[in-house]
């Protein structure tokens, strides 16, 4: 199994990768309930580092690049975003993140889906106000034709 991703830095992975630049980026991995492979450890590792490091930078296209292009977000609230085009808008319109924690629960998977459990807690600035929220989400990623893994499917609540 391929473990290098080619994937150009993205985010809101976390539907918390619901938004744009943010400053410090931390990055937190508990695999006590996870069987996974340390291939897909680092795979997972990597996806997250790169949504991260895009949302830091408020670069929704690299957080689009992350995506598969018929993508599924689910956002709190109950909002469903299928493909790549109702993702951009909802990014374009969410509040910046100024930081941004993700501890994985537990990951696993191999071959063509892996998935990732886990926590964000982040701070937004909507409007000039700064929120600190937590979000549970589930992300699963599959792999791509060139071998590349892409987010298909990400939920937070």
């Amino acid at each position: 199994m391929r473990t290098s991703l080619k994937l150009k830095s993205i985010s809101l992975g976390l539907a918390l990768a619901t938004v744009v630049a943010a400053s410090p980026v931390l990055f937190a991995q508990t695999d006590s309930k996870s069987d996974a492979s340390p291939e897909t450890m680092e795979t997972v590792a990597q996806l997250n580092n790169q949504l991260m490091e895009a949302l830091k930078k408020g670069d929704i296209s690299s957080i689009m690049e992350l995506y598969t292009d018929d993508a599924t977000l689910m956002v709190p609230g109950g909002n469903t975003l299928k493909g790549k085009k109702e993702i951009s808008e909802y990014l374009s319109k969410a509040g910046s993140i100024k930081t941004v924690k993700m501890d994985i629960v537990e990951a696993g998977g191999s071959g063509k889906i892996i998935y990732q459990v886990g926590k964000a807690t982040y701070i937004t600035n909507v409007d000039g106000t700064e929120k600190e929220e937590t979000n549970d989400f589930v992300m699963v990623l599959k792999r791509q034709a060139d071998w590349d893994y892409k987010i298909s499917v990400n939920s937070s609540h």
